[in-house]
């Protein structure tokens, strides 16, 4: 019964990303327009929900080519801490982002998200520090003064 699981993971991660993204290009229809430029506010949220649609049709391909190799070794088990972290950190990151803002949010997020993802023997916290803060600040100056779009200033607007 085990290997039945793992034998479907991909399959069904894929089926559940699929959906997910389905859920973020519908929020990003109802974004709040606001016309500065060419560039609506949902444009990003969609572009992104696009780019998951398409890399979990990929799963979905991979994991039900899996399930059709029956004689295939026994893969390894999910790692559902990192797993159940993330998804718990991706709703903190949609629920803190209108309060503390893009910035802060999205450095503390990424700082996070690359601990949960690093072996432990292998992370570099004042690298990830630097990397989440960087990313942060040039992806936020990206948006508002390339696409002219408004990204929540949060605590620092």
């Amino acid at each position: 019964m085990k290997y039945l699981k793992e034998k479907y993971w991909d399959l069904y991660a894929g089926i559940f990303l699929f959906l997910f993204a389905g859920a973020l290009y519908y929020g990003g229809m109802t974004v709040r327009m606001i016309e500065i430029s060419r560039y609506g506010s949902g444009f990003f949220p969609k572009i992104l929900a696009i780019l998951l649609a398409i890399t979990s049709a990929i799963i979905i391909v991979s994991g039900y080519r899996r399930t059709k190799g029956a004689d295939e070794a026994q893969g390894e088990e999910p790692h559902w801490k990192g797993i159940l972290s993330t998804f718990v950190l991706m709703i903190a990151y949609m629920v803190l982002i209108p309060y503390v803002g893009f910035m802060i949010t999205t450095a503390v997020y990424l700082f996070l998200q690359m601990n949960i993802l690093t072996a432990r023997e292998s992370r570099k916290l004042g690298m990830f520090a630097v990397i989440a803060v960087v990313a942060s600040v040039v992806i936020y100056f990206t948006f508002v003064k390339a696409f002219n779009l408004m990204l929540p200033a949060g605590i620092l607007g």
